[in-house]
Protein backbone atom coordinates (compact mmCIF):
# COMPACT_ATOMS: atom_id res chain seq x y z
CA UNK A 1 0.00 0.00 0.00
CA UNK A 2 2.47 2.42 0.92
CA UNK A 3 4.22 1.87 -2.23
CA UNK A 4 1.28 2.37 -4.01
CA UNK A 5 1.29 5.77 -2.32
CA UNK A 6 4.32 6.59 -3.31
CA UNK A 7 4.22 5.47 -7.06
CA UNK A 8 0.71 7.66 -7.42
CA UNK A 9 2.25 10.80 -5.54
CA UNK A 10 5.20 10.36 -8.28
CA UNK A 11 3.11 10.23 -10.91
CA UNK A 12 1.57 13.71 -9.52
CA UNK A 13 4.53 15.33 -9.16
CA UNK A 14 5.40 14.61 -13.03
CA UNK A 15 2.09 15.64 -14.49
CA UNK A 16 2.37 18.96 -12.21
CA UNK A 17 6.02 19.32 -13.79
CA UNK A 18 4.53 18.91 -17.20
CA UNK A 19 1.77 20.68 -17.21
CA UNK A 20 3.12 23.66 -14.88
CA UNK A 21 4.35 26.00 -18.44
CA UNK A 22 0.81 25.64 -19.62
CA UNK A 23 -0.80 26.73 -16.78
CA UNK A 24 1.27 29.43 -16.13
CA UNK A 25 0.00 31.27 -19.25
CA UNK A 26 -2.76 29.45 -20.53
CA UNK A 27 -4.57 32.57 -21.75
CA UNK A 28 -3.83 35.50 -24.57
CA UNK A 29 -5.38 38.95 -24.16
CA UNK A 30 -4.58 42.12 -24.41
CA UNK A 31 -7.26 44.89 -23.17
CA UNK A 32 -7.32 48.67 -24.06
CA UNK A 33 -9.24 51.95 -23.05
CA UNK A 34 -9.59 54.89 -25.46
CA UNK A 35 -11.38 57.99 -24.97
CA UNK A 36 -11.55 61.14 -27.26
CA UNK A 37 -9.80 64.14 -26.65
CA UNK A 38 -11.47 67.45 -28.50
CA UNK A 39 -8.63 69.34 -27.17
CA UNK A 40 -6.35 67.45 -29.67
CA UNK A 41 -8.32 66.26 -31.84
CA UNK A 42 -7.00 62.30 -30.43
CA UNK A 43 -7.59 59.40 -29.25
CA UNK A 44 -5.80 58.53 -25.64
CA UNK A 45 -5.20 54.77 -25.59
CA UNK A 46 -3.82 53.09 -22.30
CA UNK A 47 -2.88 49.50 -23.68
CA UNK A 48 -2.03 46.29 -21.39
CA UNK A 49 -0.26 43.57 -22.77
CA UNK A 50 1.59 40.57 -21.25
CA UNK A 51 5.11 41.62 -21.25
CA UNK A 52 6.43 38.26 -22.39
CA UNK A 53 4.35 37.59 -25.37
CA UNK A 54 4.94 41.62 -26.17
CA UNK A 55 8.78 40.79 -26.47
CA UNK A 56 8.66 37.81 -28.46
CA UNK A 57 6.07 40.64 -30.85
CA UNK A 58 8.80 42.76 -31.05
CA UNK A 59 11.23 40.42 -31.82
CA UNK A 60 9.36 38.56 -34.81
CA UNK A 61 8.92 42.52 -35.93
CA UNK A 62 12.50 43.29 -35.87
CA UNK A 63 13.96 39.61 -37.08
CA UNK A 64 16.02 39.28 -33.63
CA UNK A 65 15.56 39.36 -29.64
CA UNK A 66 14.46 42.05 -28.49
CA UNK A 67 13.71 42.91 -24.46
CA UNK A 68 12.05 45.91 -22.82
CA UNK A 69 15.64 46.96 -21.46
CA UNK A 70 17.40 47.80 -24.19
CA UNK A 71 17.61 51.04 -25.56
CA UNK A 72 15.43 51.54 -28.49
CA UNK A 73 12.86 49.51 -27.50
CA UNK A 74 10.49 52.69 -27.62
CA UNK A 75 11.07 53.23 -31.07
CA UNK A 76 10.38 49.39 -31.50
CA UNK A 77 7.32 49.64 -29.45
CA UNK A 78 6.16 52.86 -31.80
CA UNK A 79 6.57 51.49 -34.91
CA UNK A 80 4.75 48.00 -33.62
CA UNK A 81 2.03 50.35 -32.75
CA UNK A 82 1.85 51.70 -36.22
CA UNK A 83 1.51 48.58 -37.49
CA UNK A 84 -1.07 46.63 -35.30
CA UNK A 85 -3.39 49.19 -33.33
CA UNK A 86 -4.95 52.21 -35.83
CA UNK A 87 -7.89 53.44 -36.90
CA UNK A 88 -8.65 53.26 -40.98
CA UNK A 89 -11.07 54.93 -43.28
CA UNK A 90 -10.48 52.00 -45.80
CA UNK A 91 -12.73 48.30 -44.58
CA UNK A 92 -10.22 46.69 -47.42
CA UNK A 93 -7.25 47.81 -44.82
CA UNK A 94 -8.83 46.30 -42.16
CA UNK A 95 -9.38 42.60 -43.85
CA UNK A 96 -5.68 42.83 -45.06
CA UNK A 97 -4.76 42.74 -41.57
CA UNK A 98 -5.94 39.38 -41.03
CA UNK A 99 -3.94 37.75 -43.96
CA UNK A 100 -0.77 39.72 -42.23
CA UNK A 101 -1.34 37.22 -39.73
CA UNK A 102 -0.87 34.19 -41.42
CA UNK A 103 1.95 31.55 -40.86
CA UNK A 104 4.59 31.45 -38.00
CA UNK A 105 7.59 32.85 -40.21
CA UNK A 106 9.85 34.75 -39.05
CA UNK A 107 10.76 38.38 -40.60
CA UNK A 108 13.81 37.91 -42.65
CA UNK A 109 16.41 40.17 -41.30
CA UNK A 110 16.63 42.27 -44.27
CA UNK A 111 13.39 43.12 -44.27
CA UNK A 112 13.21 44.53 -40.62
CA UNK A 113 11.67 47.52 -40.09
CA UNK A 114 14.42 50.71 -40.06
CA UNK A 115 13.70 52.82 -36.72
CA UNK A 116 16.86 54.51 -36.46
CA UNK A 117 15.04 57.98 -37.45
CA UNK A 118 12.27 57.34 -34.80
CA UNK A 119 12.42 58.97 -31.23
CA UNK A 120 9.78 58.60 -28.18
CA UNK A 121 8.91 62.01 -29.10
CA UNK A 122 7.94 61.62 -32.62
CA UNK A 123 4.79 60.25 -34.61
CA UNK A 124 5.06 56.97 -36.71
CA UNK A 125 2.56 56.55 -39.77
CA UNK A 126 0.94 53.30 -40.05
CA UNK A 127 0.97 50.27 -42.27
CA UNK A 128 -1.93 52.53 -44.39
CA UNK A 129 -1.30 55.76 -45.88
CA UNK A 130 -5.30 56.27 -44.89
CA UNK A 131 -4.35 55.24 -41.09
CA UNK A 132 -3.81 57.17 -37.73
CA UNK A 133 -1.21 58.21 -36.57
CA UNK A 134 0.98 56.88 -33.33
CA UNK A 135 1.96 59.48 -30.75
CA UNK A 136 3.80 57.81 -27.74
CA UNK A 137 2.98 58.98 -24.53
CA UNK A 138 5.10 56.20 -22.08
CA UNK A 139 5.22 52.65 -20.61
CA UNK A 140 4.79 50.92 -17.09
CA UNK A 141 6.00 47.85 -16.11
CA UNK A 142 3.49 46.18 -13.70
CA UNK A 143 5.01 42.64 -12.44
CA UNK A 144 3.64 40.52 -15.52
CA UNK A 145 1.67 43.08 -17.36
CA UNK A 146 3.19 46.14 -19.79
CA UNK A 147 0.79 49.48 -19.73
CA UNK A 148 1.43 51.16 -23.04
CA UNK A 149 0.19 54.99 -23.24
CA UNK A 150 -0.46 57.10 -26.59
CA UNK A 151 -2.62 58.42 -28.80
CA UNK A 152 -3.83 58.59 -32.16
CA UNK A 153 -4.23 60.72 -34.99
CA UNK A 154 -7.61 60.63 -36.79
CA UNK A 155 -7.37 59.25 -40.27
CA UNK A 156 -7.12 62.25 -43.10
CA UNK A 157 -10.82 63.90 -43.85
CA UNK A 158 -11.90 61.87 -41.26
CA UNK A 159 -15.23 64.10 -41.13
CA UNK A 160 -16.47 63.05 -44.43
CA UNK A 161 -16.47 59.87 -43.96
CA UNK A 162 -19.42 57.77 -44.17
CA UNK A 163 -20.35 56.24 -40.97
CA UNK A 164 -19.33 52.71 -41.31
CA UNK A 165 -16.18 53.44 -43.19
CA UNK A 166 -14.07 54.27 -40.07
CA UNK A 167 -12.73 51.19 -38.34
CA UNK A 168 -10.37 50.54 -35.79
CA UNK A 169 -8.07 47.87 -36.02
CA UNK A 170 -6.28 45.63 -33.27
CA UNK A 171 -3.77 42.87 -33.85
CA UNK A 172 -1.55 43.27 -31.09
CA UNK A 173 0.30 39.83 -30.42
CA UNK A 174 -2.25 38.00 -33.03
CA UNK A 175 0.72 37.02 -35.23
CA UNK A 176 2.23 35.05 -31.80
CA UNK A 177 -0.93 33.64 -30.26
CA UNK A 178 -3.51 32.08 -32.58
CA UNK A 179 -6.19 32.68 -30.06
CA UNK A 180 -5.55 35.99 -29.10
CA UNK A 181 -8.17 38.18 -27.70
CA UNK A 182 -8.42 41.75 -27.94
CA UNK A 183 -10.35 44.17 -26.32
CA UNK A 184 -11.07 47.60 -26.90
CA UNK A 185 -13.34 49.87 -24.06
CA UNK A 186 -14.13 53.40 -25.59
CA UNK A 187 -15.35 55.43 -22.97
CA UNK A 188 -17.89 58.46 -24.12
CA UNK A 189 -19.75 60.83 -22.15
CA UNK A 190 -20.07 58.51 -19.39
CA UNK A 191 -20.40 55.65 -20.95
CA UNK A 192 -18.61 52.60 -22.17
CA UNK A 193 -18.55 50.33 -25.05
CA UNK A 194 -16.58 47.65 -25.84
CA UNK A 195 -14.74 45.98 -29.18
CA UNK A 196 -13.51 42.52 -29.52
CA UNK A 197 -10.96 41.93 -31.95
CA UNK A 198 -9.09 38.44 -33.20
CA UNK A 199 -7.00 37.03 -36.05
CA UNK A 200 -10.39 36.62 -37.63
CA UNK A 201 -11.61 39.66 -36.79
CA UNK A 202 -9.43 41.73 -36.34
CA UNK A 203 -10.93 45.02 -36.73
CA UNK A 204 -14.59 46.68 -35.64
CA UNK A 205 -16.26 49.87 -36.08
CA UNK A 206 -15.56 53.00 -34.85
CA UNK A 207 -18.73 55.19 -34.84
CA UNK A 208 -18.33 58.83 -35.19
CA UNK A 209 -20.79 59.13 -31.82
CA UNK A 210 -17.47 58.30 -29.94
CA UNK A 211 -15.57 61.22 -31.10
CA UNK A 212 -18.28 63.90 -30.72
CA UNK A 213 -18.37 66.84 -28.13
Amino acid sequence: MLSLKIWLKAIGLVLLWCLGPACAHPFHISSAEVEFNPNTDRLQVSLKVQAIDFEQALSKMAGQRSKLEQTDADELIIAYLGRHFYLTSQPAIADQAESNLEGPAETPPDEAPSVASITPESSIEASSPSSSRVHWVGRELKGAWLWLYFELELPPAYDKLAPDDLRLVDTVLCECNAGQINTVSVRHAGQRSTLKMTSQQPSEKFLPLWMSP
